[in-house]
């Protein structure tokens, strides 16, 4: 009896060794889903609907994405927090749900180390853009404007993400005010600005092209090489440039077997002629770090954002 529950153990734990490569050799088996805490239509959206399509192909299964924005995009980033650690479901997200929510929400349902960075993909780039008829032709004729008593609301895609950091930090530099209107997305922006609801749209660069608005300025270190006419904030004297990295995360707890596959065919992927064609199309910055690399620009965003969120950037 006893050497029968001897060799059971061992019998157990060699199928145990066994299992875990194969299994994790054998990922995926099934479709894989992506969650995307953005509203459709978004350059987020836009850009990890292509990627997925590219490496759809590459790990073997269809990818399926899926939007659930809100509540600052930490709706679906919480959803990819608790999700089960089996690479089934990930997300496709701009870093600000991770680097600036866990600073300013003591409910989250989330840490911003509750993540397993795969791979960036993109620097996303967001700007200031007004109506053609608008008189506002620079951030010279904004600040003056504002510093006249005018009232000028701006639309930015939620509040206290990075856009609207961004505004802040230009707000505290440039000693001025501004009344500002969240809402959920690109398209929603767009749609108060032509309504003549705010004056100002802040949203991301592609779309600023797209819809044909002047824009008064970028908030990146230089101009992008996509969109050479458009001036940044930092050249009209206002040093503000955070961009907003975005890439492939899932829960903390992956399998590295399953990590190692996921990275592979996105540093392939990033080379698709439709990736890489749509990063230009909406004047994003292509680019490419695995997992580690990706970590290290979250913990170092998650300790600027804390720092300006203590300097007082938390409302308005």
């Amino acid at each position: 009896m006893t050497g029968a529950l001897r060799f059971g153990v061992r019998g157990a734990a060699l199928v145990s060794a066994l299992l875990g490569p194969l299994s994790a050799e054998a990922w995926p088996d099934r479709p894989v889903q992506w969650i995307v805490p953005y509203a459709p239509g978004a350059a987020t959206d836009l850009l990890a609907r292509t990627l997925a399509d590219a490496m759809g192909p590459l790990i073997g299964q269809p990818i399926a994405v899926v939007n659930k924005d809100g509540a600052s995009a930490t709706l679906g980033v919480t959803l990819v927090a608790q999700a089960k650690p089996d690479g089934y479901t990930l997300g496709f997200t701009a870093i600000g749900p991770i680097t600036i929510q866990p600073h300013l929400m003591k409910d989250l349902a989330y840490k911003a180390d509750a993540f397993q960075p795969i791979c960036q993909t993109v620097d996303l780039v967001f700007g200031m853009g007004v109506k053609p008829e608008s008189p506002l032709k620079s951030v010279a004729d904004l600040v003056a404007a504002a510093k006249s008593g005018k009232r000028i609301a701006y639309g930015v895609t939620g509040t206290n993400t990075v856009p609207h950091l961004d505004v802040i930090e230009f707000r505290l530099k440039a000693a001025i005010e501004l009344q500002h209107a969240p809402y959920r997305g690109d398209a929603p922006v767009l749609q108060a600005l032509h309504a003549g609801e705010i004056d100002i749209a802040v949203i991301g660069i592609g779309s600023l092209v797209a819809q044909n608005l002047r824009t008064l300025g970028i908030f990146a270190e230089t101009r992008v090489a996509d969109a050479p006419d458009l001036p940044t904030f930092k050249e009209q004297g206002y040093a503000v440039a955070q961009t907003v990295p975005a890439g492939l995360i899932g829960p903390r707890g992956l399998p590295a077997e399953v990590v190692a596959k996921l990275q592979a065919a996105c540093a392939e992927a990033v080379k698709s002629a439709r990736y890489v064609d749509l990063a230009s199309s909406t004047r994003q910055t292509l680019i490419y770090r695995p997992g580690a690399d990706f970590a290290k620009v979250i913990a170092a965003d998650f300790a600027l954002k804390g720092e300006l969120i203590r300097q007082g950037g938390k409302t308005e």
